[in-house]
């Protein structure tokens, strides 16, 4: 939770708007964070504040004293950074704020390609940012060309595959498939996954035109697609296969006019622009070589107004990695269709990020106002404290059950009362031996109403209702067999595809 109004206005008084780490100001680019995580029993009052920027806050935030990488920030630094800056500013021995910097400028992952798609043909009235001017970029040019090429103006997360009657049918099929244990957040939904063949990529590449380019880059089919099966419980009880794609994603560098003037933003400074369009790099692996400026069209920007330049394109991994979300806001577009903006932490140390075609890393940008030029510093793109754009539509179909055993691993064990919404029926469960406790996590655009809960011979609960977000958690001391009465009704039109289904399913691994 964030300090409250009283004390965040405090800590931001109290260092000039300044970083107490780097000590630059940093005008509204700041954040106040917890010295000691409220996790730890920190508390919210000022003694335990610090103003830092967004690089520090990064860096701050994931110091672990267990395993440091590097030699990061620890607690004892923190306290003795900041009461060294506030002494210098309440002394009045730091310079005024009035050469801040006229832009603030942040980067923006754009997950939708929906979005990318109208972007890419001019239209950004629905991109979350006020009266955003585009600029043209190597970047944006390559996303272009894919929007064009591909049969549709979305792109599906994955693509059907055959439909078998059971799970061995499909080992059958699939030799070298491998059944899931169901204990790994990335396939938790999925029964087993197989490595892709030529034949996959032939399929799919004529209904998906990343998957086309990424085969004529010769991308590792590995890196391509990822074959996976799952029991389809709503209606037909068949085993459907998935080719699960990877995501593109687009970068954005957004920088708006927070000055009370026109200005011009006439050019960005970067270093490592990679201009080869078969090019393809992991996110961790960026050589650090300066590069010519990329000069912009020049157009005055209004006061509020941002400009936009597509800074490059990321294919991200196949399920979403595990996620801190810091700050949300959603809005309900005209088709009915759901957007949010999000700032989040991505915990990115094992997922497969890569950078795919030209990419530009900015380091400074410069701006032009009432005649004098100045240079601003840009914060570098940091997955793991970055703002992202996705778009959805409102769907639900039904709760989800998970365990776990003595030695404290989760494990997913399937979808609840699976028939259609409103036809309440029993469910019978036999839960593993080694169980511990049982979760039951309403994931989705929907209710669940719980009318009764045995587990062996005792009540767990009655008339429960579960909304989004919501679990029901018991101990399970004797493993026995779970009796569920109940349904559920879905708040949106619909079932949601089984990709964005396995991506909740990851996701509710990190908060179980």
């Amino acid at each position: 939770m964030p300090f409250p109004p009283r004390v965040r206005q405090e800590a931001l008084v109290a260092a000039a708007r300044h970083c107490c780490v780097c000590r630059r100001y940093k005008g509204i680019k700041v954040e106040v964070h917890h010295i000691v995580p409220e996790g730890e029993g920190g508390s919210d009052e000022i003694k335990n504040a610090i103003v830092l920027c967004f690089d520090c806050h990064a860096d701050a935030g994931h110091y672990n004293p267990k395993h440091p990488r590097g030699t990061q920030f620890s607690r004892g630094e923190l306290l003795r950074a900041r009461d060294a800056w506030n002494e210098r500013v309440r002394d009045g021995s730091v310079e005024t704020a009035d050469e801040a910097s006229p832009v603030h400028a942040r980067h923006l992952i754009c997950k939708s390609f929906e979005l990318l798609a109208e972007i890419t043909q001019g239209d950004t009235t629905r991109f979350p940012v006020k009266s955003p001017l585009l600029a043209e970029s190597p970047a944006l040019t390559l996303a272009r060309a894919l929007v064009v090429g591909n049969p549709t103006p979305f792109r599906h997360a994955s693509c059907y595959g055959g439909s078998f009657g059971t799970l061995e049918e499909f080992l059958r099929n699939y030799p070298d498939a491998i059944v899931n244990s169901k204990e790994d957040r990335t396939d938790a939904y999925f029964s087993a996954v197989r490595p892709p063949a030529l034949a996959d990529i032939e399929r799919v590449q004529e209904e998906d035109a990343v998957v086309r380019e990424m085969a004529l880059q010769r991308i590792p089919f590995a890196e391509i697609m990822r074959p996976a099966v799952y029991l389809e419980e709503c209606g037909s009880d068949r085993w459907q296969e998935l080719f699960r794609l990877r995501p593109l994603w687009g970068v954005f560098l957004a920088m708006t006019n927070v000055s009370t003037e026109q200005l011009v933003v006439d050019r960005i400074l970067g270093m490592d622009w990679t201009i080869d369009s078969g090019s393809y790099h992991h996110v961790s692996n960026v050589m650090r070589n300066v590069a010519a400026p990329m000069n912009l069209p020049g157009v005055p920007i209004l006061p509020g107004a941002t400009a936009l330049v597509c800074t490059g394109l990321i294919l991200a991994p196949f399920a979403v990695p595990p996620e801190l979300e810091m700050s949300s806001s959603r809005s309900r577009l005209a088709n009915g269709s759901l957007q949010d903006l999000t700032r989040v932490r991505m915990r990115t140390a094992d997922a497969l990020f890569h950078f795919w075609g030209p990419t530009i890393h900015p380091s400074h940008v410069s701006t032009v106002q009432r005649g004098h030029r100045r240079e601003t510093e840009i914060h570098k793109l940091d997955l793991s404290n970055v703002y992202t754009i996705e778009r959805y539509w409102e769907m639900g179909s039904c709760p989800h059950l998970f365990v776990r055993n003595i030695g404290g691993r989760l494990k997913y064990l399937g979808e609840l009362l699976a028939r259609l919404p409103g036809i309440a029926h029993e469910e019978i469960v036999q839960l593993p031996r080694d169980t511990t406790t049982v979760t039951i996590a309403e994931l989705e655009d929907e209710v669940t109403f719980i009318q009764r809960l045995v587990h062996g011979d005792q009540v767990v609960a009655q008339n429960v209702v579960l909304s989004r977000g919501d679990t029901l958690s018991f101990a399970t001391p004797n493993p026995s067999t779970l009796v569920i009465d109940g349904y559920y009704l879905s708040t949106g039109e619909g079932s949601p595809h089984p990709t964005r289904r396995a991506n909740l399913i990851a996701k509710a691994f990190d908060v179980l």
